[in-house]
């Protein structure tokens, strides 16, 4: 369904995403391996796709960094390019289990009043919820 998007050309979720879950007002994304300059072009093919059906982004999404070995700068763009898209359309983007050099770097460059970045999954599930109220 929906979820299909996540998969390549190819059928299969590409290399740095483990697994997909979609829930009735928020998708949650889990990572996996570098997100770095190599992912980003991956990244923006479904961006892509998502601007061809506007189904896709229908709803907030977090993203869940645990399995996540290494974040560069480059990804911070893609990252922000999700979150653009998603702000366009009324829609959130959070991120847990954030490695702290990625927390780090989005400190420096000053994106960590823009970026959403949950120190649990207990703060994340919190939080969520009173997105949910703004949905009701």
């Amino acid at each position: 369904m929906l979820n299909e998007f996540f998969y390549n050309d190819k059928g299969k979720l590409p290399s740095f995403i483990e697994s997909v879950d979609d829930f009735p007002h928020l998708k949650i994304v889990k990572l996996r391996g570098p997100i770095d300059g190599m992912t980003v072009p991956k990244v923006q093919f479904f961006l892509k796709k998502a601007q061809k059906n506007p189904m896709v982004l229908n709803k907030s999404v977090l993203l869940d960094l645990r399995k996540v070995t290494h974040v560069d700068t480059i990804a911070i763009a893609g990252i922000l390019k999700v979150l653009s898209t998603l702000t366009q359309k009324k829609y959130k983007l959070g991120l847990v289990n954030a490695p702290e050099a990625l927390r780090s770097q989005l400190a420096i460059l000053r994106l960590d009043k823009i970026v959403t970045v949950f120190e649990s999954w207990e703060k994340a599930l919190l939080e969520i919820h009173t997105w949910n109220k703004e949905w009701e």
